[in-house]
């Protein structure tokens, strides 16, 4: 839109203003020139940090706009009258940012949102002269409505300085290089470089590396921020992790490279000639210096950190394998015992890492295909020792890989984003499995679906599991949820809130695996759930090991003490088994009963009243089904993922 666009004509002293403006735009000697690196790079960066198609450095001429340097859009300037950049000339505050074009009514029926590029959002920093008039933007467009974090404000600001500063100054290269360097390349809080960089300098070393091999070692320094109590500058925790990155400077071989990975993570390039039995040396080199690297007088305070390398070389290794191998080998370190402070990556890691690049390109298509099953292993009435519930367990049967354990692939679906669909998936087969238990006129028998807490913040699939209860008739009181300790103890506002509408709806809750880290008795007290999985470390040793049984008959006291159904997992024996009856927990699962079967299978034998009774004798009424804390239904099916 122009800025002369009314019917009037413009004043003398706008015209006196524009007049002065288009003799500074002049001046730059910019227009109708060759494109250059220099702007081309702000715009490639404006796109690339934005997440947008298009990044335009526009000038504004007397009857159109030209557009310097332009990423995304296959023309060189658009008449003036149409130009939003035109419009942001106008604004007081030195910027324009249009969330929606279609919404507002200086754009809606502008040509460049009605026809092509089709423009819904735009943003766009005004770019001065020497005398402080405007000049022309840099603006980021998208086809798509959207808005910008105060953070991307500020960097699409940060960049239309410098494209600023190129306007103004011309031909002064290095000012640009060395900002555009700073800001692609730095980490900005330590100013060491980035991943990014390290990226640029992986690929070169690999290029020119020959035939001998290349490391790169990914280091966590796993108490930086509780270690660093001191909140001046020279003991916080970014200048320590900045200290860290130079002493590795003075340890390591020439030409290394040391960049910021995550917030405690600090990742080492070795280029050239590097062995195995020398990688072992710079490592240990790595840790005793990090060690010392932050020990204030009179405080003994160290550092703790743990370290995973690997080796390549071109044409196999590339900066993405690398890092993989290494953080496959890193996170091997964190399971381990705490002697083991750093692991190279091995032939086993390296199958591991294949293994998982192929999982994730099969995981995703066995999720939407139905590939991937929920089966039911049945949960007894310890009591009664009857059929009470089942737990629902995912289960992927891979045409050419075989069987994949959960345990290996439901991580990595959280990892990937796929633990929402591999939810669904999971509810959809337990509301389906519920409806023919009612048809078979089963109704103790109650599906909880295990789902991770972070999923709990979705309003939509809040919404969507009582819509399928209403759907299919159910009440909420068939059905519970699982979730861990730790989203329990970490739980925010909104995750209660939605734990609260689904309790209102007649859902049951249980803490999965409790008592393996994070809650207290106090804080169970307080949650809203009302069973609690005994984790199985609690159930193994109950019948050999004094200890254990002491453990577990305290456990189970308090638990039971605060009105909360006790579920036991992993029962193998009948002496565990009757362990349980005898100290009051009121139900159980586990291999002793039976294995996970698939729901077809599972349906069928539960419509044999006795299909699952546990080979020992016991004495209480089946009414004691009505009387364990589950209500009218004893039951817990927890399909965990």
């Amino acid at each position: 839109m122009a800025a002369n666009n009314s019917l009037s004509q413009p004043s003398e002293q706008w015209q006196r203003r524009e007049a002065l403006r288009l003799r500074d735009l002049h001046l730059t000697g910019l227009l109708d020139t060759a494109a250059e690196e220099r702007f081309d790079r702000l715009t490639a960066l404006a796109s690339e940090l934005l997440g947008v198609p298009i990044a335009l450095v526009s000038l504004v001429d007397e009857n159109r706009q030209w557009f310097k340097s332009v990423r995304g859009l296959s023309v060189s300037e658009t008449e003036r009258s149409v130009s939003f950049c035109s419009r942001a000339l106008e604004e007081p505050d030195n910027m324009l940012i249009v969330e929606d074009a279609m919404l507002d009514p200086r754009f809606a029926k502008n040509p460049l949102v009605t026809g092509a590029p089709r423009i819904r959002f735009y943003a766009g920093f005004v770019l001065r002269s020497w005398y402080k008039r405007p000049l022309g933007t840099l603006c980021v467009i998208d086809e798509k409505a959207r808005s910008l974090t105060d953070q991307q404000k500020a960097t699409l600001r940060m960049l239309a300085d410098i494209a600023q500063d190129e306007v103004r100054r011309g031909r002064q290269l290095r000012t640009l290089a060395k900002k555009t360097e700073a800001l692609a390349y730095r980490d900005n809080a330590t100013g060491l470089p980035n991943l990014s960089a390290l990226h640029r300098e992986t690929d070169t070393a690999l290029e020119t590396a020959g035939e001998t091999s290349v490391a790169l070692i990914r280091t966590a320094i796993l108490n930086l921020n509780s270690a660093v109590v001191s909140t001046d500058e020279e003991h916080d925790a970014t200048a320590t992790l900045t200290r860290c990155a130079h002493l590795l400077y003075g340890i390591l071989p020439d030409h290394s490279f040391v960049a910021r990975g995550s917030d405690e993570e600090l990742v080492t390039l070795i280029p050239g000639q590097t062995s195995e039995d020398d990688l072992d040396e710079y490592l240990t080199r790595i840790h005793a210096t990090i060690e010392r690297a932050w020990h204030p007088a009179g405080h003994a305070h160290h550092l703790v950190a743990r370290s995973g390398a690997s080796l390549g070389r071109q044409p196999t290794s590339s900066y993405s394998r690398l890092m993989g191998q290494a953080g496959l080998a890193l996170r091997d370190t964190l399971g381990s015992s705490a002697d083991s402070k750093f692991r190279i990556c091995s032939d086993d890691t390296r199958r591991r890492l294949d293994r998982r690049s192929t999982l994730h390109k099969r995981l995703r298509h066995a999720i939407e295909h139905g590939i991937v099953e929920a089966h039911a292993q049945p949960i007894l009435d310890v009591k009664t020792g009857r059929l009470c519930g089942a737990e629902m367990l995912s289960r992927w049967n891979d045409a050419d890989l075989g069987a994949i354990a959960p345990s290996e692939f439901v991580p990595l679906a959280e990892e990937w984003g796929l633990a929402l669909p591999l939810t669904e998936l999971v509810m959809h087969q337990a509301f389906e499995l519920r409806q023919q238990l009612r048809q078979s006129q089963i109704h103790h028998c109650r599906l909880a679906i295990n789902v991770p807490g972070f999923l709990l913040r979705d309003t939509k699939l809040i919404e969507g599991i009582v819509a399928r209860l209403h759907q299919g008739s159910l009440y909420g009181s068939q059905l519970a949820l699982e979730i861990t300790e730790h989203s329990y103890v970490h739980a925010d506002s909104m995750l209660l809130r939605n734990i609260s509408k689904l309790r209102e709806a007649g859902l049951k809750f249980s803490v999965d695996d409790f008592g393996t880290g994070y809650a207290s008795f106090g804080q169970l007290k307080t949650m809203p759930v009302d069973a609690v999985k005994l984790d199985r470390v609690f159930v193994q040793g109950i019948s050999t090991d004094a200890r254990d049984a002491s453990i577990a008959r305290g456990l189970l006291r308090m638990i039971t003490d605060l009105g909360l159904t006790v579920i036991a997992e992993g029962v193998e024996t009948t002496d565990q088994y009757d362990f349980l009856s005898r100290h009051g927990c009121q139900m159980a699962q586990g291999w002793l009963f039976d294995r996970a079967l698939p729901t077809k299978e599972f349906l069928s034998r539960a419509r044999t009243r006795d299909a699952w009774l546990p080979p020992i004798k016991t004495t209480t009424s089946t009414d004691s089904l009505k009387k364990i804390g589950f209500g009218n239904d004893c039951g817990s099916v927890q399909p965990r993922l």
